[in-house]
């Protein structure tokens, strides 16, 4: 009779067990996947220098745009910014609403003298949407890279 309540109390606390790992491990995927507008940004700027469509697909927000997305993307990396070269360092984020952002963008402009990084950052708008930052390109400067979709 003792053997049965011992094995008893011993199966529930192994399911017990069981279930706060299961609990800790969600919480701690949850916290992993955590993402920052600076991180975000970050994202969006490696899918632009990449030409990478899926990542900025996934970084990037257009609420209704003028021609299909991936038409506007071919016609940035072909046409409008076609070899230019670029590098930039992410600067500071603030927040300027719910789910509103703002994260500064410094580019280094290329010449015949050199490399030298704008002393003014662009300002860069993001967005919470599904519960991920998006860079908003409605709001992205029109100076920030020639030929981002509208």
């Amino acid at each position: 009779m003792k053997s049965r309540a011992f094995l008893r109390l011993n199966l529930i606390g192994i399911l017990g067990l069981v279930g706060l790992v299961i609990l800790l491990a969600i919480g701690f995927v949850v916290l992993m996947n955590r993402q920052t507008p600076e991180a975000a940004v970050q994202k969006f700027m490696e899918g632009l220098a990449n030409q990478d469509l899926q990542t900025l697909n996934e970084y990037s927000y257009l609420e209704k745009p003028s021609k299909p997305i991936e038409e506007q993307w071919r016609y940035c990396f072909d046409v409008a910014s076609k070899g230019m070269p670029f590098v930039w360092r992410i600067g500071d984020a603030r927040m300027t609403g719910d789910g509103h952002a703002v994260v500064d963008v410094y580019l280094v402009q290329f010449s015949i003298g050199g490399a030298k990084e704008v002393d003014e950052p662009f300002k860069i708008p993001v967005i919470q949407k599904d519960g991920r930052w998006k860079v908003d390109l409605v709001g992205v400067p029109r100076d920030f890279f020639p030929g981002l979709p509208r």
